[in-house]
């Protein structure tokens, strides 16, 4: 028999705090063994499983809690990514569906800030959005700037400048300065110097700002921003430490320097305007931003803008196929105003150069630029009205330039390039100008082979082709090729094709076949369009008066053509290749006239150069024993940087003399249009190309040194901005 115990009343009551009892209620009793063995167990299983029962409930809690937030998490996640899709295809009907769940989103980063903006600054850009998108994308961004302005959305410099971007692409102005005169008191986590280059645009684009003030903001956003010593590296006079390697100064707003230059552009300001491109040509020789070339390309005049234009291919920076047409078509534009046919020549072979440029820095030709090639041999002659043939010397001169035309697809074609339809349509237009009609039909038999399929417009130009040589049998054919072209496609024939059809039969003299195809679909005319057709029919075709052309010797042009030819050849062996030829042994000039008179001659240029663009006064840094010297850069194009550099800043001091010229010019015709009380009218750049200097005449003046201090007097007079009192 087990031994009794003596306990206490209060731990009979109370076994686990006994000491939380009156002190009455602690005296001493036996208990028998057996009643506490009884007792106990029962009192800590009720407390283990009700201690069991609380600890099972906090864990099904928790667990409940965790899934909640797993699915909470995985929901955030799935949206930020579906949002972050949306902005990388630009679908603004979806980001705007999903923008006001978005911003609420405990994921959303300062980052996603720069993605929404970007994603609607590219939307807008889009020439083909829909209209639908254009409402939401103004709705998006009028509750984008409001979510920055009320932090709801972290802030982001360049979020900022997308949305003054989007602002100066839709001409809201008003709102692109209010949101400036904002963002301008914030602190530096809201601007960076892109952000002043981007408001300096805006402000430029909008007219109302002076340059002078534009300049002070300018020099402000350096000051606030120095970063790596931003104010001397953007100088015009600062130098490189190294004149052979690429710059590695990291940090420097190019995005500023590319505001100022479009300020200075709307102002007119070329010296300054060319002493920014002079800069990042410097610092950036082979990375220079496409928007600093674009920018003198379609502000400045034709000969300006294709120098700069070959600067950029020269450094193999590679611009957009469109800036390629762009140049093309001036070039062909400024034929039709050259007096002379060897202008006209000169600028055909600019054409042909271009072309290869844009090839050498790694471009692609389409068929609209050979179409735009092909177009301008049309220009070189005068047209002559379509009852008189060429004769004589101009019927030479003809037969050699459809000729080099002709060759020029054959070799092309042949090299691999895609027979594109323009390129075709373009050999139709040139046989119908020059009435070749053995041209017409040999590439009516490459169409008919290639299948090719030229569409409404090129159908009608093969019509009216077939007319200027007075064909009338291909006059039928192809007329009847666009009327079943519309009644398999179930359409009514459009006006267009009626007209060049009664064109083309005045041309071929087929009155009688107009008015039989008339008659027979006449379910297909309008009274307009039968009256409009019967008109062109039955008047006589007059064309624009013309100056008699000066002609060149037909050795000579022949040679010029055969340049044009090699050159062409040129394009043909990269198209077969794929790869850009050796820059070194197939150059080109940076300037419209190949044989342009420099301002001083390579070596004195070169001389004047190593003055500006070193520092006498800082030694090369000293070799490390047993270190290897540093390779040397090229170009893309294979240009060592130190040539490239020098290059280029010879055509800068080239161009600035050119625009020198041209504002004068400028200058003088607007005063007089003041004088005579009345507006400025828009005249067509016509080339005046400046012959090369006889060297006798260069050296027989003046000494070398003599020359020599001239040419640095030229030089800083270039490089010496006009006073900003003017307001300019």
């Amino acid at each position: 028999m087990s031994m009794p115990l003596r306990a206490s009343v209060a731990s009979l009551i109370c076994p686990f705090t006994p000491f939380l009892l009156p002190r009455l209620a602690r005296p001493s009793i036996r208990l028998s063994a057996t009643w506490l063995q009884s007792t106990r167990p029962v009192q800590r299983v009720y407390v283990q499983q009700r201690g069991l029962k609380i600890s099972k409930h906090k864990i099904r809690a928790r667990q409940a809690l965790e899934r909640k937030a797993e699915d909470e998490l995985e929901d955030q996640q799935r949206l930020v990514k579906d949002f972050e899709a949306a902005c990388s295809r630009r679908a603004v009907s979806r980001m705007t569906a999903l923008y006001p769940q978005f911003t609420r989103s405990p994921l959303l980063r300062r980052e996603h800030t720069r993605l929404i903006a970007n994603a609607l600054h590219n939307a807008l850009r889009t020439r083909h959005a829909s209209q639908e998108d254009r409402e939401n994308l103004s709705l998006l961004v009028e509750r984008l700037v409001q979510d920055i302005r009320s932090g709801t959305l972290p802030p982001h410099p360049r979020a900022h400048v997308h949305v003054l971007g989007i602002y100066k692409l839709s001409k809201k102005y008003d709102e692109g300065m209010a949101f400036w005169q904002w963002l301008v008191r914030r602190d530096d986590t809201h601007l960076d110097p892109a952000v002043y280059g981007a408001a300096i645009e805006l402000m430029a684009e909008q007219g109302s700002t002076k340059l002078a003030d534009l300049e002070n903001l300018y020099t402000e956003a350096i000051k606030r921003f120095p970063g790596t010593f931003a104010e001397y590296h953007l100088s015009p006079d600062a130098i490189v430490p190294d004149r052979t390697q690429s710059t590695s100064i990291s940090g420097l707003p190019v995005i500023l320097l590319q505001g100022i230059l479009t300020a200075r552009m709307y102002a007119r300001d070329w010296t300054r305007a060319y002493l920014a491109l002079d800069t990042v040509l410097r610092l950036y020789p082979t990375q220079t931003p496409s928007r600093f070339f674009e920018l003198f390309i379609f502000q400045r005049p034709i000969a300006e803008a294709y120098s700069v234009f070959m600067i950029a291919c020269r450094s193999g920076q590679l611009l957009k196929p469109s800036i390629l047409t762009t140049i093309l078509a001036e070039l062909g534009s400024v034929m039709k105003f050259s007096s002379t046919l060897e202008d006209r020549v000169t600028l055909l072979r600019a054409m042909g150069d271009v072309i290869y440029a844009y090839l050498e820095a790694g471009g692609s030709i389409e068929g609209p630029h050979i179409g735009s090639f092909l177009n301008a041999f049309g220009r070189l002659l005068n047209n002559r009205p379509f009852d008189l043939d060429y004769k004589g010397d101009e019927s030479l001169l003809r037969d050699s330039i459809v000729r080099t035309a002709h060759d020029t697809v054959s070799a092309l074609i042949q090299a691999g390039m895609p027979p594109h339809s323009q390129v075709f349509v373009s050999l139709l237009n040139l046989a119908g100008l020059y009435r070749v009609p053995s041209l017409l039909e040999s590439t009516l038999q490459d169409i008919a082979k290639l299948q090719l399929d030229l569409g409404p417009i090129g159908r009608r130009n093969a019509l009216l082709s077939c007319g200027s040589v007075r064909n009338p049998d291909l006059v039928k054919q192809h007329w009847l090729r666009i009327v079943s072209q519309a009644e398999a496609g179930g359409e009514q024939i459009v006006y267009d094709d009626w007209v060049t059809f009664a064109r083309a039969c005045q041309r071929a003299e087929l009155g009688s076949y107009f008015n039989e195809q008339a008659a027979l679909l006449s379910h297909t005319l309008t009274t307009r369009t039968l009256n409009n057709a019967v008109r062109v029919l039955e008047e006589p075709e007059l064309g624009r008066p013309l100056a008699p052309l000066p002609l060149m010797a037909i050795s000579d042009f022949d040679e010029n053509l055969q340049k044009i030819s090699g050159r062409m050849r040129d394009v043909a062996a990269i198209v077969m290749s794929g790869q850009p030829l050796d820059f070194n042994n197939t150059p080109f000039s940076v300037f419209l006239d190949p044989h342009r008179r420099l301002l001083a001659p390579p070596p004195e240029l070169r001389a004047v150069y190593d003055v500006l663009t070193t520092d006498p006064h800082q030694p090369p840094p000293p070799a490390i024993e047993g270190s290897q010297p540093l390779p040397v850069r090229k170009s893309s194009t294979g240009l060592p940087l130190d040539e490239l550099r020098f290059q280029n800043w010879v055509a800068i001091m080239e161009l600035m003399s050119e625009a020198e010229a041209s504002e004068a010019e400028f200058q003088r015709r607007l005063d007089k249009a003041i004088a005579e009380g009345r507006r400025l009218e828009k005249m067509p750049y016509v080339m005046s190309f400046r012959k090369p200097m006889d060297s006798t005449e260069e050296n027989g003046i003046e000494d070398a040194e003599e020359r020599q201090h001239r040419l640095r007097i030229r030089v800083r007079e270039l490089r010496t901005p006009p006073s900003l009192s003017r307001g300019g």
